[in-house]
């Protein structure tokens, strides 16, 4: 993802999202996870986990309502 200024709690560079700041950043790092497919993978999971249990629409209307998130989804795979 093109770098934001704020992005959403918990997204960490290469752990749950991969940065880029340019096109010649975004073409490299798309032929470096092509060959790395183990690494590749293993951010994707890790950042959908992220998403589907801290980041549904559920828990923007929670933060909306009671200035926090109140329920958690737990997924035990991919």
């Amino acid at each position: 993802a093109d770098r934001m200024v704020a992005p959403p709690k918990g997204l960490i560079h290469q752990e749950t999202i991969i940065w880029f700041d340019n096109l010649d950043q975004l073409t490299s790092l798309v032929e470096f996870y092509l060959q790395h497919e183990e690494e590749r993978v293993k951010i994707a999971q890790s950042g959908w986990i992220l998403a589907m249990t801290h980041h549904r629409s559920w828990h923007r209307l929670e933060e909306v309502l009671y200035g926090m998130t109140e329920h958690f989804c737990s997924f035990s795979h991919w």
